[in-house]
């Protein structure tokens, strides 16, 4: 490798570099192998426990649904067709069809990405090996974003039935004070307190007019 273009990088880190690529590929691999093991037990488990409460036996072996889980290219397509079935006979096909859609496609797409990046790999010359490690940078940001939706989708089956989110309305005393029912009449002012809705004065008129009025009728 090659610093600024004119100069080799220290032999140290070169090595250090190249050490700490092996062990964090190593501890995805571990991680990877031992999460896939698990969902395969937890779907044996599920489906057998389902098919048992309904009264039958689970139509796919053991064998079946560990090979549909674990061997290459075949997940694919046997990861989702599984899962849609488990949602089918769980009565979650409706709350659950399109995350598993949705994760089917993220997981093709790593699928895809990673055939590509096999395909047009270059290691004889510096640019060639960039080119892989962007190629597979974009392919693990995928990865991640696929293992996010596949916790939702495992989320999904595992939480109780009737558990999501809900809006909950609470009746409280309204601020605002009723209008009363002449309140659409121009000529007719309600008073303040009470909105008893009686007509203090006609509308258009100063209280020191209407008491002029009166003295001036008395006399």
């Amino acid at each position: 490798m090659a610093y600024n273009r004119g100069a080799l990088i220290p032999r140290f880190v070169a090595s250090t570099s190249n050490g700490l690529v092996l062990l964090s590929v190593s501890l995805a691999f571990a991680v990877m192998v031992a999460t896939a093991w698990f969902l395969t037990d937890w779907m044996i488990g599920r489906r057998a426990e389902t098919y048992r409460d309904l009264g039958f036996d689970d139509p796919r072996r053991p064998w079946e649904i560990r090979v549909g889980c674990l061997a290459p290219i075949v997940n694919i397509v046997g990861v989702p067709l599984l899962l849609l079935e488990l949602a089918k006979i769980e009565n979650r096909w409706y709350r659950q069809y399109r995350n598993i859609v949705w994760w089917s496609i993220l997981w093709g797409t790593t699928w895809l990405l990673v055939l590509v990046a096999w395909m047009v790999r270059d290691s004889a010359t510096v640019q060639g090996i960039a080119d892989n490690a962007l190629f597979t940078a974009v392919d693990y940001a995928v990865a991640a974003v696929a293992a996010w939706w596949l916790r939702r989708v495992y989320q999904g089956f595992t939480a109780p039935e009737g558990h999501h989110r809900a809006v909950r309305w609470l009746a409280v005393e309204s601020l605002q004070r009723p209008v009363p029912i002449d309140a659409d009449r121009p000529d007719v002012l309600t008073t303040r307190e009470g909105n008893s809705g009686a007509a203090v004065e006609p509308a258009g008129q100063e209280p020191a007019a209407l008491e002029r009025d009166r003295v001036v009728g008395a006399w």
